[in-house]
């Protein structure tokens, strides 16, 4: 083995091996692959039989109800659900977050929503960029999307 770069140690390109492995991992709701930003989607959770989701695509559906134990309930509903909606911006399946306001039919993926102007709400209503005016309670923001705590799906009520 040659040794390059400074002081003798290994360059970079010394120690890459060319052989990467993508994460192959998919979110059932917005579709992308492996984990995202803590800020945005975050971590993928798993749901069984090698479905996942993104924390936040998850906490977000409209369904979903998040347990003081950090145990997810109905993610699975959400899932179903999902696969008939579809997006207003990208105009895919998986959309479960919708506006709260009864009249408007509009849904998203929770990333395509926070894209979109979307107001989110601490506790959890959301408004499309439409109707984002009726806003009645404290908005959540950047860093606030993060999930640090323990979550996890509910399997119980499968």
């Amino acid at each position: 083995l040659r040794i390059k770069g400074k002081r003798g140690r290994l360059s970079k390109a010394d120690l890459d091996t060319g052989w990467t492995k993508e994460d192959e991992r998919q979110c059932s709701l917005c579709q992308k692959y492996g984990d995202l930003k803590p800020n945005e989607a975050g971590r993928l959770l798993y749901l069984g039989q090698n479905e996942w989701a993104h924390v936040n695509c998850c906490l977000w559906s409209a369904e979903v109800f998040e347990e003081d134990n950090g145990s997810l309930l109905h993610v699975h509903s959400a899932v179903t659900r999902g696969r008939l909606m579809r997006c207003e911006r990208c105009n895919h399946t998986g959309a479960t977050v919708g506006c709260c306001l009864t009249s408007c039919q509009s849904n998203y993926h929770f990333m395509c929503a926070r894209s979109r102007q979307c107001v989110f709400q601490d506790d959890k209503k959301v408004y499309c960029y439409k109707h984002r005016h009726l806003i009645s309670g404290r908005m959540t923001t950047g860093q606030e999307f993060e999930v640090n705590r323990r979550v996890y799906v509910d399997f119980e009520g499968i």
